[in-house]
């Protein structure tokens, strides 16, 4: 029988967990249109074999599924368990502001700090109308909003192309000039782990977290066998993409009709030679041809990391600050 928790004098609305199929929950997602990659089942289960505990929950009004959330958890000692619902939950279908307060009250419920169990949320929320439903769930926030930047492949190739700013397309027909060109893959190609080897050793030198690169291995086999890797390497004319060092490259994550760009690297050549411009362009629409439909480029930081802040700006996404985490 389905684990439910149910809130007093709702009891249509009920939560189950661990008993939808992946191939259910990676068809309600590709409904929705748009998750991000915290929410897919792939990520979920690369971060099993970094041995958290994985919970994937469905609220329910009835017998329709109003909500999935995928919470990740970690425990200390065996007592304190912490669990994380990033970037969602995924809203499905026509749910009202009223539902969502309810399902958020029962993820509370689900998760008493009087039992050393805490949750903390972070809501995929454009429009900043969930922190006010956190807060009537008796949850706070304790960490302020994330910004990042989204960009429409619904768009036309012309219309993506009119968005970039003009000395971005400049750099792009300077790339193009240069006989760069861009070469695509997915997360077996022969170059793969060579750029995932850079961008291991770029974290340790610039002293930043980010997640695992094994994190794209896991990712790829644990998604129903799809081409859910795409990888882009830059290369100078007469180069051997399956033998040759590449003088730019990226990884992007696809997710239901989404995608997340998840990596990039460019060594001293390439910024000389402004490959980063073309091989984002190219990648853009590499993924629209795939069918993602829109691309999540990633944080913007103009405190710390102003150039690359620019560099994302420059592409003529929108720029969306998420509500926060809440406790």
């Amino acid at each position: 029988m389905a684990e439910q928790v149910t809130v007093k004098n709702t009891p249509k609305l009920h939560l189950d967990w661990n008993n939808l199929a992946q191939m259910e929950w990676d068809s309600l997602l590709e409904e929705v249109g748009y998750s991000a990659l915290q929410q897919s089942w792939g990520y979920g289960s690369a971060l099993k074999e970094r041995r958290a505990k994985v919970r994937r929950i469905v609220a329910y009004e009835g017998n329709r599924p109003v909500a999935l959330a995928q919470v990740i958890i970690r425990s200390w000692f065996g007592i304190v368990k912490v669990a994380s619902l990033m970037r969602g939950p995924v809203w499905l279908g026509d749910v009202t502001p009223a539902m969502k307060k309810e399902v958020f009250s029962l993820l509370r419920r689900l998760y008493a700090r009087r039992k050393l169990r805490f949750l903390f949320i972070t809501p995929e929320d454009w429009h900043q109308e969930e922190g006010n439903l956190l807060e009537q769930a008796c949850l706070k926030q304790v960490v302020t909003g994330y910004t990042t930047l989204f960009l429409d492949l619904n768009k036309s190739e012309q219309d993506l192309w009119a968005g970039l700013y003009g000395k971005w397309r400049n750099q792009v027909r300077r790339a193009e000039k240069e006989e760069l060109f861009v070469h695509f893959g997915d997360h077996l190609h022969p170059r793969a782990e060579w750029l995932l080897s850079r961008e291991k050793k770029q974290q340790r030198d610039k002293n930043y977290k980010a997640l695992p690169v094994g994190l794209v291995d896991a990712f790829a086999r644990h998604s129903l066998g799809r081409d859910v890797v795409t990888t882009a390497f830059v290369f100078k004319k007469g180069a051997n993409p399956e033998r040759d060092d590449p003088v730019a490259g990226a990884v992007f994550l696809r997710h239901g009709t989404s995608a997340t760009y998840h990596i990039g690297w460019n060594g001293r050549e390439g910024r000389k030679l402004q490959a980063m411009n073309i091989l984002l362009w190219k990648s853009i629409l590499e993924l629209k041809r795939k069918g993602s439909c829109l691309l999540d480029i990633g944080g913007i930081n103009t405190a710390d990391g102003a150039e690359i802040a620019r560099f994302k700006l420059s592409t003529g996404g929108e720029v969306v600050t998420l509500p926060g985490t809440y406790l």
